[in-house]
């Protein structure tokens, strides 16, 4: 596979992550919404929690926000110029992919992409001469 089309896919897999976050986030604000509902058919459970409703509604609307940093994150790092510290911040959204288990399958191979020199070489970032295959 080429370098090319390594950042193609990864600029997808960007573009999916983003989009996935803002739909958890809608998810969120759907339960925000209908809170009474989401209360009383789990309320056994948060009641063992010391969950209320207006902390579930708060505990949602944080989750909404960081649902919607993310995606923000995302959708700028599918647009951004080909420099080391860019190849930097890729290589941590496929790490942080890595982490979610439902990005694993496609976080874990394009890490083990992104990681060849090739690609390394788009972006400026070189390896030492001394160690030309780490």
């Amino acid at each position: 596979m080429s370098a090319e089309t390594v950042v193609r896919l990864n600029k997808a897999y960007c573009w999916i992550r983003g989009f996935g976050w803002l739909f958890v986030m809608a998810i969120c604000f759907w339960e925000r919404a209908n809170i009474g509902l989401i209360y009383e058919t789990s309320g056994e459970m948060l009641r063992s929690l010391d969950l209320g409703e207006e902390k579930l509604a708060f505990f949602l609307g944080v989750i909404a926000m960081c649902c919607l940093v993310f995606a923000v994150l995302n959708f700028i790092l599918a647009n951004t110029p080909m420099t080391k510290k860019w190849w930097v911040a890729h290589l941590i959204n496929h790490i942080v992919g890595i982490v979610e288990c439902c990005c694993l399958p496609m976080a874990l191979p394009l890490l083990l992409f992104w990681m060849r020199a090739d690609v390394r070489a788009m972006y400026g970032e070189s390896l030492p001469e001394d160690r030309p295959y780490v």
